[in-house]
């Protein structure tokens, strides 16, 4: 399924998108992970502040692992390893994916 399909079931527009080319809406999401040490190739990471920790942490692991972009709320760095959507994220939205 491609990015810009997944972005437009969410219930609420992303608030930004952060390192995206014109081109990053059409990539092929071939899998959701919320766990980056889980990521498959081609997949879509879920950042979302946990519990026990943020996954927002380890954006550089889900790309080494394969992630070709990354859904979370708003991080403080302006150029993030993979391309990133700020969402502001309601768990009942997050889940909707």
């Amino acid at each position: 399924m491609q990015l810009k399909t997944l972005l437009a079931s969410l219930e609420e527009p992303p608030l930004a998108f952060l390192s995206m080319n014109r081109d990053t809406e059409n990539i092929k999401i071939t899998s959701l992970a919320y766990d980056s040490r889980q990521v498959l190739p081609g997949g879509l990471f879920i950042a979302v502040p946990g519990t026990h920790t943020d996954g927002r942490r380890f954006l550089a692991d889900a790309a080494r692992n394969g992630a070709v972009a990354a859904l979370g709320p708003q991080i403080d760095a302006s150029s993030p390893p993979l391309p990133y959507i700020e969402y502001w994220t309601r768990p009942v939205s997050v889940r909707a994916l």
